[in-house]
């Protein structure tokens, strides 16, 4: 049960933050590094629909994502 809720709370985080940026990528940064986060490299590399430079924890999550 609690896998399931975590999960749940997983796949609503993501929405939200595809909701928020328009973009799985982006999203799946977020998930990592958090929408504040997100929004601050935004603003920083004025960019709105793609992040040019991540942390390395957040590049290598944001790979394995697009990878799988």
């Amino acid at each position: 049960m609690m896998v399931e809720k975590s999960a749940e709370a997983a796949c609503k985080y993501l929405r939200d933050s595809y909701d928020m940026f328009g973009s799985w990528i982006v999203a799946a940064a977020s998930y990592n590094m958090g929408q504040d986060g997100v929004s601050l490299q935004q603003e920083r590399q004025k960019s709105k629909t793609i992040l040019l430079v991540l942390n390395s924890e957040t590049s290598r999550f944001v790979a394995r994502i697009v990878i799988a």
